[in-house]
């Protein structure tokens, strides 16, 4: 997944492991790329940066904008 990023899009996959019960979420930017992975918990997948790191090397994007409904999705998957 990170070869060839051309980083136009810092996007985040959920990948699950059927056998072991495993799920994780790969956020990947253009610089940074971060793994959480859990047996008993859960994420959330939507189109805004997750990592606060990647947010602010990698993006313009504002987290404290209630313009923005992508942080109203952040708020509901607890990111906030």
């Amino acid at each position: 997944m990170g070869e060839k990023n051309n980083g136009g899009y810092a996007n985040d996959w959920l990948i699950g492991d059927n056998k072991t019960g495993e799920i994780a979420r790969y956020e990947l930017g253009l610089k940074n790329r971060f793994l959480e992975r859990t047996k008993d918990g859960y994420f959330v997948g939507a189109n805004f940066p997750v990592n606060e790191k990647l947010i602010k090397e990698e993006t313009t994007f504002d987290t404290a904008s209630t313009d923005h409904s992508a942080n109203m999705r952040r708020k509901g998957g607890r990111y906030l």
